[in-house]
């Protein structure tokens, strides 16, 4: 081959490569606002039988962080974190009452499958990892449960590095029988109950690509 050709040859290769390596290189970083409400969760009562316990819906903030793998795939790494109240029911005829006010917080990996539509690139994320819930009463431990995510939303791009994000996201929290700021709050034996915590958690952001 002659160097002329063998220089074409080159330039051939970088040119098919190089929005594959600019596409491996490239990561987005979203901060964002976001709404969460969902169900409660359930503790049995040796007095009373089972009591539901509700979560408040509030507002939060949260932080997307994603490392392009190729055209359509990401790595996903996200924190969300908001400031709640806990509150009991006691039954169908019962007033609730507050229990303490709460944080909630999630961190998650996973993986992120995006299309591209132009600037507009919808997408869908599975990911898994823990949510913490911290009670705000004295000698209550905060308690870490393992926890799935899933959900999807959209990326308006104004620009290559520049864009809107919304996200819709749902959180599968398995939580145990460590109720214990439940029987620090109304004092009697109280044996917890396996039950699963299920948030939907809407955001929005400013996501930033480079």
């Amino acid at each position: 081959m002659t160097p002329l050709k063998s220089r074409l040859a080159v330039l051939c290769f970088v040119l098919v490569s190089a929005p594959s390596l600019a596409w491996a290189q490239r990561v987005e970083i979203t901060p964002s606002v976001n709404y969460s409400f969902g169900s409660g969760f359930e503790v049995d009562d040796f007095d009373f039988g089972f009591i539901d316990i509700d979560v408040d819906e509030t507002d939060g903030l949260g932080l997307f962080l994603d490392f392009r793998i190729n055209e359509n795939f990401m790595v996903e790494v996200l924190y969300s974190t908001q400031e709640t109240e806990l509150e009991a029911d006691d039954g169908l005829f019962s007033e609730s009452f507050p229990i303490a006010d709460a944080d909630i917080e999630y961190l998650h990996g996973g993986v992120l499958f995006e299309a591209s539509f132009g600037q507009v690139k919808p997408y869908f994320a599975l990911t898994g990892g823990l949510t913490r819930i911290d009670v705000a009463l004295e000698g209550a431990d905060s308690e870490t449960y393992p926890s799935l995510g899933l959900g999807g939303g959209v990326k308006l791009m104004f620009t290559r590095n520049f864009g809107l994000r919304a996200d819709g996201r749902f959180f599968f929290t398995a939580l145990d029988e460590n109720d214990n700021f439940y029987r620090r709050r109304r004092d009697f034996d109280c044996c917890g109950s396996d039950d699963t915590l299920t948030q939907f958690q809407g955001s929005v952001g400013l996501t930033f690509a480079f």
